[in-house]
């Protein structure tokens, strides 16, 4: 066998295989992600939220903790979701009961009301489909099979691309679907020339998918001048932990809230208190007006509560590698076009299902083809 026919067979088997091996996980992956493209329209349009939007603030964040820790009957307290970070407008407090269990409460911050109860059906059925779409809902296992997953598709989509490149003056040809064909036929033509236009997309899945989830094993491929600035720093802190002669007297919620909202230009979203009672670092998370994630923020801020300081700012907006690799998120979404993008996501993920459909499609009846013509080479003659 010649040199291109062997390097041809190779691609062509690796492409088979990892279709055989995450085909019907693409396919998973795409029909999830088609339903979260509009995930906020969705619920916004079917659940009503806890408090009512534009309501006067008169209620700040210690007064809110405190009225969920007396609802809970105490706890310690796990995170502090401000009015800026949910669909509900309101605190959302997360405390850790005596039991190790984590309760959530809403707290209305314009009259104090609490509610241990409130449900928004529609958010909590996305919220699922969210964790299986990330992690198939199997915590750490989910997560690394999902990662793993991104980097196929990759592999996956380099060697369909290889396999489909066209000679020089072939390219119409390339990117045509034969009329009146027959069916698998027709299968053959409509996978090859979706996964031909959509190779783009496809990549940028791959890429961003794996770095959502492990973002060091995509940064950690670059040289470490070209490394966001954030991810070098979130990974060089060191918690600022309390001595046995330090005040432990410590900056209150509401404090550390304030003066993380001394960065310009930004509101906060969420509190993070530091699971060691020894440790004084918080992290505040930051929005912007102009942010393209809806809720997520793009700047986490770390305040040392013991000390009444900001301890470090990363901005995943601030240096040029930090913006290419906060775009992967909406890009991954579509959310960095608005309502344009997220339709051209939505119509981008039905043809990656459709690639993941005919590609089994195509796998089956060669199997079938396959199992045909052995069995007639052992049927015996008639005389």
């Amino acid at each position: 066998m010649a040199g291109p026919a062997k390097g041809r067979l190779l691609w062509l088997n690796i492409h088979k295989w990892i279709g055989l091996s995450f085909g019907f996980l693409f396919v998973f992956e795409a029909v999830t992600g088609c339903i979260l493209v509009f995930q906020h329209e969705i619920s916004d349009a079917f659940d009503a939220p806890f408090a009512a939007v534009g309501a006067p603030v008169g209620v700040g964040v210690d007064r809110a903790v405190a009225i969920a820790r007396v609802a809970n009957g105490g706890g310690d307290l796990a995170l502090v979701g401000l009015p800026a970070s949910n669909a509900d407008h309101a605190y959302r407090v997360l405390i850790a009961g005596p039991d190790h269990a984590t309760h959530e409460l809403f707290v209305d911050p314009s009259s104090g009301s609490v509610d241990r109860d409130h449900q928004r059906p529609v958010a909590a059925a996305l919220k699922f489909i969210w964790t299986l779409h990330k992690r198939l809902a199997v915590p750490l296992a989910g997560d690394l099979v999902i990662a793993v997953s991104g980097l196929v598709l990759v592999l996956s989509t380099v060697s369909g691309l290889v396999l489909w490149w066209p000679k020089p003056g072939k390219w119409r040809k390339a990117l045509a679907i034969k009329r009146n064909a027959t069916l698998p036929r027709l299968t053959f033509d409509l996978h090859r020339v979706l996964g031909a236009v959509m190779a783009a997309m496809c990549l940028l899945w791959g890429i961003s998918g794996t770095y959502m989830i492990r973002p060091s094993w995509i940064v950690g491929l670059l040289p470490i001048d070209l490394r966001p600035r954030n991810e070098q720093t979130l990974r060089s802190a060191v918690p600022a932990k309390v001595e046995p002669t330090m005040k432990r007297a410590r900056l209150s919620p509401a404090a550390i809230a304030h003066l993380a909202s001394h960065v310009p230009g930004t509101t906060g979203t969420y509190l993070f208190p530091p699971e060691d009672p020894t440790d004084c670092s918080w992290q505040v998370r930051l929005s912007r007006p102009d942010d393209r994630v809806r809720y997520v923020g793009s700047a986490t801020v770390t305040v040392n509560a013991c000390a009444g300081s900001i301890t470090g700012i990363n901005d995943e907006r601030g240096d040029a590698p930090s913006r290419i690799f906060y775009w992967l998120r909406p890009l991954h979404s579509g959310e960095a076009f608005g309502i344009v993008g997220k339709i051209v996501v939505l119509i981008l993920g039905l043809g990656f299902l459709a690639i993941g459909i005919t590609g089994i499609y195509l796998w089956w009846i060669r199997r079938g083809a396959r199992k045909m013509s052995a069995q007639s080479r052992t049927r015996p003659r008639e005389l």
